[in-house]
């Protein structure tokens, strides 16, 4: 999902109905690029959802661009996914899940269009 930096479209989809029609209902893990965020360079989300930024995200401060994030829905327990960390980029976002399946990686990339 790219929410091209939308406040409106953010909260739209953070503000979610409750009952079948809402997102948490629906989905599991959602991978967002180009979120929305605060002047504190937060994203929002709701009480429904962790949020997993870049595990960069802190040491490369503000002025860097936070364009990749993964949000969990709190549904699924917290023993059965981590995040793996990517070193020196806000672009990508990274959770592994695991469980009776096996493994299951999820990479949420966000690429600008001038790298390959």
């Amino acid at each position: 999902m790219n929410l091209h930096k939308s406040k409106t479209a953010t909260f739209d989809m953070i503000n979610e109905p409750d009952g079948p029609d809402g997102i948490s209902s629906q989905y599991d893990i959602i991978c967002i690029q180009e979120p929305w965020t605060d002047r504190l360079g937060n994203a929002r989300h709701n009480s429904r959802w962790d949020i997993i930024y870049p595990t960069s995200r802190l040491a490369l401060g503000n002025n860097s661009l936070l364009r990749s994030i993964i949000l969990v829905n709190r549904k699924l327990s917290s023993n059965g996914w981590r995040q793996i960390e990517v070193l020196e980029t806000n672009d990508i976002t990274t959770i592994q899940l695991f469980g009776a399946f096996g493994r299951l990686t999820i990479f949420n990339i966000y690429n600008d269009g001038t790298h390959s």
